[in-house]
């Protein structure tokens, strides 16, 4: 390709983005039927960050699934069960154009701008000297690979996360691009479900009242959150119709959760958002 032809580099960074997010799209898929569930986020973050790149320079159409990926991206985040994240506070002293390689800063700039393309490579800023200052524990944060866990005793990391809910959806869909969706809902779960609990307990729905004053005297259960999701394709024979949160998956912590399926025009679930 003649070093002239602009237009031509950037359709081919263009295509070759595109590649780049499918194949994070489909490694998060993947790994999630694994249950590498941390790695499988880590890849997810990796497709929205193509996507971003992407978005700038070619609009994320129906072709080449990027509206499908950029409308399941975020659908499968809010099913993770990650709450908080570490956030660095970071102080950076030198950072150089990814094109040119000189130094720029806030007064000094080279003239080449952030997330353009020149001769199809992206721009950025690559930061050589920084000083870190805090961590921080935040909801939204810019990057959202920093995911607190547990430590054992012996210093290494214990996923105590519960995946159901994801590792649920994972296994109602046919391909890593099958379409789904959800709506949040509530429902009521059996008393059985909550036998541990003392009446002069916190009631299991998290109202802050006490059992006895809360859901006890509702026969119908308890009132919990679920997620209504919609598959766009017949999911396996195998998915269960009904399950909850801890039988399937026994190591979870905390109250019963429902999971269950309805047979309708499109095939249904219902899941718990706490998972």
């Amino acid at each position: 390709m003649e070093e002239s032809d602009e237009e031509g580099a950037k359709r081919c960074w263009i295509y070759e983005t595109i590649v780049e997010a499918q194949d994070h799209f489909i490694d998060f898929f993947m790994k999630a039927r694994e249950k590498a569930f941390y790695d499988a986020w880590r890849s997810l973050e990796q497709a929205e960050l193509s996507l971003l790149r992407l978005k700038q320079h070619h609009p994320l159409e129906e072709a080449y699934c990027l509206g499908l990926m950029a409308k399941l991206i975020p659908q499968f985040q809010d099913i993770f069960p990650y709450a908080v994240f570490f956030s660095p506070g970071l102080v950076i002293r030198k950072r150089k154009c990814s094109i040119c390689g000189r130094v720029v800063s806030a007064v000094q700039g080279c003239g080449h701008r952030k997330g353009y393309i020149y001769q199809g490579r992206f721009c950025c800023h690559i930061v050589e000297d920084v000083e870190p200052l805090e961590i921080s524990f935040v909801k939204k944060p810019a990057q959202r690979f920093g995911v607190p866990f547990k430590v054992k005793e012996d210093g290494s990391a214990e996923d105590h996360y519960n995946y159901a809910g994801v590792d649920y959806v994972i296994s109602g869909l046919r391909s890593p691009f099958s379409d789904w969706s959800y709506t949040r809902t509530k429902r009521r779960h059996p008393h059985s479900r909550y036998t541990d609990v003392s009446p002069n307990a916190p009631c299991p729905c998290g109202s802050g009242s006490s059992y006895e004053e809360c859901c006890l005297p509702n026969k119908e259960g308890v009132l919990r959150p679920h997620i209504d999701i919609v598959f766009s394709e017949q999911p396996p024979a195998s998915l269960p119709r009904q399950a909850y949160s801890d039988d399937w998956s026994p190591s979870s912590a905390g109250h019963a959760k429902v999971l269950s399926r309805q047979r309708n025009v499109k095939p249904r679930a219902n899941l718990d958002p706490d998972m």
